[in-house]
């Protein structure tokens, strides 16, 4: 059993009213599709504004600092800094070397979160055409990953972090194009593939600090084929 805990400013009607149905969900999705939660509270804050960030993530604790959000926007912003528990914390990525194998890889799963549970993206947020959210999941996936692969990126994936040219790029590219790296991936194989090489990933790899070899020899024994090509991608430069 987990305990789950949101502390937020006691306010009328604000959303916030709903964060501890957002952190429970947050918690299961994740441990479902990736594997069990194994820290015994999760707790979520809500931070002061600020516009550059939308939180930040600890283990069992996330920071939550999305000024004027939505309900979708501030689950999504929830599942994804408790998503870090799994990349960042019991996993143990090294995100600044190897950024993508934390931000992207959770990015993945915050988008199809998002998707699976309101036919929303938090990158479009209100953005989104209302046609859009009337598609079905597949369909919807694939219209907003269109759209994400139209946003230049031009630098490689696997880079450090203190290597990106601007903050800007930082989160184009260790976000958004990891997270279509990844889309592409589901494409070949689909989303019960995918989820059982990442739980077979976790828990072979989990409190052990995996590298992207490490990733791509778990990936490959699941899916039963060589990746070779599909992870040279994420050191080159250009669309993917």
């Amino acid at each position: 059993m987990v305990d789950a805990f949101t502390y937020y400013k006691n306010k009328p009607n604000t959303i916030w009213n709903n964060s501890i149905d957002y952190a429970k969900d947050g918690t299961r999705y994740y441990s479902q599709k990736i594997g069990e939660y194994e820290y015994p509270t999760v707790q979520v804050f809500e931070g002061p504004k600020n516009n550059s960030s939308g939180g930040m993530e600890y283990p069992m604790i996330t920071l939550i600092t999305v000024p004027d959000a939505s309900k979708e926007y501030l689950d999504g912003v929830i599942a994804h800094e408790i998503g870090h528990n799994w990349f960042m914390s019991m996993l143990g990525s090294n995100e600044r070397l190897h950024t993508w194998q934390d931000e992207g890889l959770n990015t993945y799963y915050q988008f199809r979160y998002e998707a699976e549970k309101y036919r929303y993206n938090s990158i479009f947020r209100d953005q989104m055409p209302p046609q859009m959210k009337k598609l079905p999941l597949d369909e919807f996936q694939k219209t907003a990953y269109r759209a994400l692969s139209s946003i230049p990126m031009e630098a490689e994936i696997d880079q450090p972090a203190a290597d990106f040219k601007s903050s800007e790029q930082y989160g184009l590219i260790s976000y958004i194009k990891a997270s279509i790296w990844l889309y592409e991936l589901e494409q070949m194989f689909g989303r019960d593939k995918i989820d059982a090489a990442f739980q077979e990933y976790f828990k072979t790899w989990k409190n052990k600090h995996p590298q992207p070899e490490d990733m791509k020899a778990s990936f490959e024994k699941s899916l039963g084929i060589n990746l070779d090509d599909f992870f040279a991608e994420l050191k080159k430069k250009g669309s993917l």
